[in-house]
């Protein structure tokens, strides 16, 4: 996931957005956020726990936005 946040939405945390992750079956594999200006990058590599159940990749979206918005 590559996620771009401005400063004039709501702030979260790195540790906010690998609950999430791990929350729906995900294991983060490598997270890292970056200061850009006006902007905060946050990157998190994930892959599911178990391969055969896999992870809704639609339902962590959903998360994610209710947490921002």
């Amino acid at each position: 996931m590559n996620l771009i946040i401005s400063v004039n939405m709501k702030r979260l945390t790195l540790h906010e957005l690998m609950g999430v992750f791990e929350e729906e079956g995900a294991q983060v594999m490598s997270a890292n956020l970056q200061n850009l200006n006006d902007r905060t990058a946050y990157t998190i590599i994930a892959q599911a726990i178990i391969s055969r159940i896999g992870i809704d990749p639609s339902r962590i979206e959903k998360r994610v936005r209710d947490i921002i918005f």
